[in-house]
């Protein structure tokens, strides 16, 4: 963030803005900030202190699913057949990763 603000610094500067911002916007920011950036974090480091790095970093797999998902609802894009083949795959990539019961076999955890 500190990268982004340097960066975006020259450009604030050249084109000041010119009234300040409303209640709204500054209430959506709030919103912004406290729910997904600050809760987020807490269930983060609670999800990392419970089950470790290993299994937090599944959780990045199932970001297209949620992106195509999100498209489908808000923005009414289509979801194909091929997609759905690409999210069942992306499930049991998952589900191999984390070590999970999958077919009578748990992979065991190792100390590092």
């Amino acid at each position: 963030m500190l990268a982004a603000a340097i960066v975006l610094l020259p450009l604030a500067i050249a084109d000041p803005p010119t009234e300040a911002p409303g209640a709204t916007a500054l209430a959506g920011l709030a919103g912004l900030i406290l729910i997904p950036t600050f809760a987020g974090q807490l269930v983060l480091f609670r999800v990392l202190r419970l089950h470790g790095s290993r299994k937090l970093s599944i959780v990045t797999y199932l970001m297209p699913v949620f992106a195509v998902v999100y498209g489908a609802i808000l923005l009414d894009e289509p979801v194909t057949a091929a997609m759905v083949g690409a999210f069942s795959l992306i499930v049991v990539g998952a589900v191999l990763a984390s070590g999970q019961r999958f077919f009578g076999y748990r992979a065991q955890e190792t100390a590092a």
